[in-house]
């Protein structure tokens, strides 16, 4: 099939472009002009087509000739700075353009619009108690980069309802690339830390000090709670976000729908920093902190009945993985530039 992927460059987009090339698909990349990976994606074979989002014509240009097309081209959190003018022109308006630039293909068989989980307000200050399903929680969320993301979801529904246009939104949680876990700085007691400076908790003196001399004793890694419990989180590696959207293409089944992935399931601190101690051999502390606590999974139910959504990678695995490998081979993943990759060990 001829694919069209918007956002190609970035590290999601490039290692689905990657598989499906490999699969025997004609991909298509969609970047912006000043983009410095363009020429990577060329050696991967895509053929790139230029042009912005926020213009409905170089976005038109670009979708005409395709039957699937994966709107991944966004302004996001750790791309940025970016302002709230570019947040709604590029992730509103420029699904917008997408939505009717497909509307009006002859060609299109399935689009699938990116979303993200930040959409919903997933760390209330008390924990979340139960799996998040797709509609669980209200799409709530004021900040511009989840903002604009509910109105692009919501366009993509009224397209579908309106329009019959063959779309589906999926959601991905926390995404790792290969060897990104083992350094994630959530793992680690000083960035907590570093956290705790800039606060303005009426303990952070105390708090400080006790991580301080955590860090001295060697405890370099940290078991934050909140209440004597565990924090808890739900991510997802890129490999099962290739099996995802390898699945989901013209399934008629998601057409309408609207899913979050995430890995097989979730994880605690207290399970993964006593092994990541033992793998590294750095030693760990358990920490009652007054930050809003990190704890929610989400429901998988609809994938795994609607596509057979079947992920293969949670956090131990990751980590077992990684550690088990050269990382200067990657394997089948294209590894993310150091600057994009999720907060390292601080």
């Amino acid at each position: 099939m001829n694919i069209l992927i918007t956002g190609i460059t970035g590290r999601i987009g490039t290692n689905v472009a990657n598989f499906l090339i490999k699969s025997g698909h004609s991909v298509t990349g969609f970047s912006w002009s000043k983009d410095q990976k363009i020429k990577k994606m060329e050696k991967l074979g895509c053929e790139i087509v230029v042009g912005d989002l926020e213009n409905y014509d170089d976005v038109s240009r670009a979708v005409a000739d395709n039957e699937v097309v994966l709107h991944m081209g966004a302004a996001f959190q750790s791309g940025g700075p970016f302002s709230p003018n570019q947040y709604f022109d590029i992730n509103t308006k420029g699904t917008f353009n997408i939505l009717e630039a497909c509307l009006k293909s002859r060609n299109l068989k399935h689009l699938i619009v990116t979303s993200t989980d930040s959409t919903i307000s997933k760390y209330p200050e008390k924990k979340l108690t139960k799996p998040i399903s797709e509609f669980d929680l209200p799409q709530d969320t004021t900040e511009w980069y989840g903002y604009s993301k509910i109105l692009a979801e919501n366009l993509s529904r009224r397209y579908y309802i309106s329009e019959n246009l063959p779309v589906t939104i999926l959601r991905f949680s926390n995404v790792f690339g290969r060897f990104e876990v083992c350094r994630w700085n959530q793992f680690y007691t000083g960035h907590y830390l570093e956290t705790l400076r800039d606060s303005k908790y009426s303990n952070k003196k105390e708090l400080i000090s006790e991580l301080e001399d955590h860090i001295s004793q060697g405890k370099q890694l940290i078991i934050p709670t909140s209440g004597g419990d565990s924090w808890k989180k739900h991510v997802i590696d890129i490999r099962d976000i290739v099996h995802a959207y390898d699945l989901m293409i013209c399934n008629k089944n998601t057409f309408g729908s609207t899913y979050q992935i995430a890995g097989p399931n979730s994880f605690k601190w207290e399970d993964v920093v006593p092994k990541l101690s033992e793998y590294l051999d750095l030693g760990y502390c358990k920490v009652e902190l007054p930050i809003t606590p990190t704890f929610y999974e989400f429901d998988l139910t609809s994938s795994i009945n609607d596509y057979g959504y079947s992920p293969k990678w949670d956090v131990i695995s990751m980590i077992e993985d990684e550690l088990k490998s050269n990382d200067q081979n990657f394997g089948d993943v294209v590894p993310t530039e150091a600057d994009f990759r999720r907060g390292y060990q601080v």
